[in-house]
Formats: C-alpha cells, structure tokens, sequence
C-alpha cells in the first residue's frame, strides 16, 4: 500500500475505484482545465465514500477534485476494484481556516492519455466560499452536501518527503500556483469586460450619456469590476500563502544543488543527489504590481541535459558570466559522487578566473587552438561511452572517461576557430554521456562566421535552455500557460560556501590532454 503526502501522485489503479474518508460529507467536482466546473448539475455528494469510475467522464472534464466538507483529522483510502486498499492520504485540516471548512482533498486527472490521482490535502483558507469563487460553483452549492457518520479512526503520521520525491513536490507546487494565477487572470479579464459592456451600454443610452443617473451608473460600473477583481486576487494570494508555506517546506529537505545558498551548508546530503540544479528562481509577473505580496517558487533543471544558455542581452557580460558559473557550480554539486571535472573556457583570458572562488577550479582554457582540442576530446569521449553503452562494457571503461564533465563556454562563439563550431554542435545533438555544457552568448543567433557555421550554432541556440542574465524572460508553464518572471541566481554572498560544500573534492580537476586516447 502506498502512502502519498500532499502533492505526490501515483497511478489510476483500476477504472473503478471507491475511496473512503469516514465521518467526512464528500463532493466530487468535475473541472475543465481552467479549474472551473464543467457544470454544477454534475457535482455528486457522497457521505463517508464514493464511486469513482472514469469511464464515462465527458472529454471537457480535465480533472475531478474530492472535497471534503468540515472534516477534522482524517484519513482517506483508495480501494480497487477487489476492495482492497491501494493508497491512503493522511488529511490534517488548518484549524485557522473559516468554518465550515473545506479541504482539497485529491484530484484525479488526465496526463499523457492515463489518469493519474494525486494528494492535494489543502485546506480553502474561506471554507465554501473560496471554492465557489475558485472553481466557478454557484453560491450556496455545496451547502447540500449530505452529512456523514463520525468515526473513530485515529489519523495516520504523514510520511517523511526524501529530497528526490521534494523535487517532483516542486513541480506539483507550480501547477497548483498556475491554476490559481489562471483563475485569477481570467476573473480579472471577465472583471473588465464586463466593466466595458457597462460602459458602452451607458453610452449607448442616450438617458445615460451626459447625466447624473450615467455618472452613477458607470461608477457603479466601476465598483462592480473593482470589488470582483478585489475578491478574486484575495483568493489569489489565499492560494499563494498556502502555497508558500509548502514551498518553506520543501525548501528544508532540498539538496545543495538546489538549495537557496543561505541555507545550503545545512541542506541534506543524500548518498545520491537528484540530477537536478536550482536555475533561478520565478515569480508571477503581476504580483510585482500587489504591496507586500511575494511568492518565489525554485526553478529546477535536470543535468546532465540540455544546454544551458545564458543571455547577456539582459544584464551584460559580467551578469551573464556570474549567472553561468552559478549553473556550472550548482551542477558540480549535483554530480559530486561521481567525480565531475569543471572546465572553464574564456578565450583571451579577460575574465580572470571568471568569479570562481579561489582553490575551487584550476585554470581557464584561453587559447582557440585549446578549445578545439577539448571539444574534439570530448566528442571522441562520447563515441567511446556510446560504443561501450551499446556493447554494455560501461563498467570496463577507463574510470576517467566515465566522469561527467561541465563545461562553462563564455561569450560564445568570440575567438572560436572554425573547426571547434562542429565539434560544439556535435556535442549539442548527441546525447553527451556525461557533459553538461553552460554557455553565455547573445539572445539571438550570432551573426559571425560562414553560413555553415551560422546554421550549426543556430541548432545550438535552438537546443538550448534560454536563460536571462536580469530579471525578465519569456517563461510559459504547460499546465495553465501562466507567464512567469525569471529572477537568476549569480551565486553565494559567502565566498567560503563553495569550498565549503565541494570538501575535499576541491580543487575541480579540469581537462588534460591524455584522458582520451588519440590514434
């Protein structure tokens, strides 16, 4: 049996199932994808336990969210179609919250073509009220709810979160926050075309244009629209104060490569660290416009991956290059059991040693001619890790091959010999077994070189995660496609944190001529 805490997710395990909260009215809302309900009449009222079969839900319905109304500590089991328990959830209402409460309690959803249930295990901070405004239901709706029996089950511990499941929590976070910013923004653009229809049927009154009844009316128009898009962002910031205080949460059990750096000396260290940095952090663009309201969610990123680009267009060189090296760290960190190299390439050397604490890192490469060689090593390395792959000889590999690298490319491709373009775009199209590759450079395509050259760093550009050197960026989640502001990280405040964390893995080894055999 598997017990999920709040955010975790797990297979639909049968088309059927029941799920049982005993002494807990229920209600089952069918929503779209924009977290609105499909239509009230469909809502179904259980007391204690209810059928779930999701054969015949309709293909507007994106997602059913269990509710229960007033619990007090509970716990919620799902039976298959055998009448066994599959999964529990350990339901723990806030106390603060509004009376009567409700609570979230999990929501069943479709992803990929399969459904999938995951714990939510929240409670709405205003009770019915905020799920009626939240999900679009009629005013008074779930107030006919049937009662349930009490019971006398005792509540269930939750259950530790290890920092690999704290990762997949993060995720689950933003969808939660990007439902609710897509709420909120489409409440705001209700909220003002509605105030717009009401000015323009003043207008059109002939009794109303230039009156005191039309003065009246269009301010009451406007209160209308204000108290509308002042409810919806009270709900809003509910859902983010929530939110927030999950993320704190997780934010505890997060690993180095993750972690913010002011806690990242206390972070846990697992014996195997999730393949995953910590980018930057996002927030939602219009909460920049709310007093005092703040909701930073990390933004995390699997390595080894794609390429990380880092534009200086935003905040210039020397921000692009704090923000790389940050990345490049963080990755270190993350692949630290496995003994990664950190390789820093700044042609002509105008960067000193690029920010790196001292004892961190040796030297940069400088020189064109160097680079070409590294990047021609690295591509006969990934050939040699495929073929060993593909015969299943990895563990008879030269233990030196098999180390991951991270590459800090700065202001590509200035200084580049021809040759080493190919080369970085082979390393870009492969799998790269190994090498995380971290590059500063404009936003757009560089304009240099042949037109060969051009199209192969166009694909490099292409393939890459796009990142901001300054506030801002383009970002878009899948889930509700919410607009999100980028907010970068360029790094510790404490010079003795990195060596700190790295331990006796400092000083990086770099590269060297040797590693790959040649001829």
């Amino acid at each position: 049996m598997t017990t999920l805490v709040a955010g975790q997710n797990a297979p639909w395990p049968h088309p059927a199932c029941r799920v049982v909260v005993d002494g807990v009215a229920l209600a089952v809302l069918p929503l779209r994808a924009d977290g609105r309900v499909v239509d009230p009449a469909h809502i179904v009222y259980a007391a204690g336990e209810v059928h779930l079969g999701l054969a015949d839900v309709p293909a507007e319905c994106d997602r059913l969210l269990l509710v229960g109304l007033d619990p007090g500590p509970a716990r919620l089991d799902l039976l298959d179609g055998a009448g066994s328990t599959v999964l529990h959830v350990d339901v723990q209402p806030d106390p603060a919250a509004a009376r009567p409460r409700v609570v979230a309690l999990v929501e069943v959803y479709r992803r990929a073509g399969t459904w999938k249930v995951r714990a939510v295990a929240r409670t709405y901070a205003a009770g019915a009220t905020d799920v009626e405004q939240h999900h679009g239901v009629p005013a008074g709706v779930l107030a006919s709810a049937p009662s349930a029996p009490a019971t006398s089950a005792p509540p269930q511990p939750p259950a530790e979160v290890d920092p690999a499941r704290a990762v997949q929590l993060v995720g689950m976070v933003l969808q939660d926050a990007a439902r609710s910013a897509a709420s909120y923004e489409s409440s705001v653009a209700f909220a003002d075309g509605q105030l717009e229809r009401d000015l323009d049927a003043s207008v059109a009154d002939p009794a109303l244009r230039v009156s005191a009844a039309g003065e009246a009316a269009r301010a009451q128009a406007q209160a209308r629209r204000d108290d509308l898009v002042r409810r919806a962002r009270e709900s809003h910031l509910r859902d983010l104060a929530a939110l927030r205080a999950e993320v704190a949460g997780i934010e505890r059990v997060l690993p180095p490569s993750i972690a913010r750096w002011d806690v990242a000396s206390a972070a846990p260290v697992p014996p195997v660290p999730p393949p995953a940095v910590r980018a930057g952090e996002i927030t939602l663009p219009h909460l920049l416009e709310v007093p005092g309201a703040d909701f930073r969610l990390p933004m995390i990123c699997g390595v080894p991956g794609r390429p990380l680009l880092v534009t200086t267009d935003e905040g210039g060189d020397g921000a692009a290059t704090a923000v790389a090296r940050t990345l490049a760290l963080r990755s270190v960190l993350s692949l630290l059991p496995h003994g990664p190299r950190l390789v820093v390439v700044d042609l002509g050397g105008t960067r000193g040693d690029a920010g790196l604490p001292p004892g961190v890192a040796g030297p940069p490469v400088t020189g064109a001619a160097q680079l070409t060689r590294v990047l021609a090593d690295l591509v006969h390395r990934a050939d040699l890790v495929a073929v060993a792959d593909r015969e299943r000889m990895v563990d008879a590999l030269d233990p030196e091959l098999a180390r991951p690298v991270v590459l800090l490319l700065l202001d590509v491709p200035t200084l580049w010999e021809s040759e080493a373009v190919p080369l970085l775009d082979t390393l870009v199209a492969g799998p790269g077994y190994g090498v995380q590759l971290v590059l500063t450079g404009p936003g757009d395509v560089p304009r240099v070189g042949s037109d060969a050259e051009r199209r192969l760093l166009a694909r490099a550009w292409g393939s890459s995660l796009r990142l901001p050197s300054g506030v801002g960026g383009h970002l878009a989640d899948t889930f509700a496609e919410v607009a999100w502001t980028f907010l970068p990280d360029t790094g510790p405040s404490d010079p003795h944190a990195l060596p700190h964390l790295l331990g006796a893995h400092a000083p990086l080894d770099g590269w060297r001529d040797g590693i790959v055999p040649r001829g």
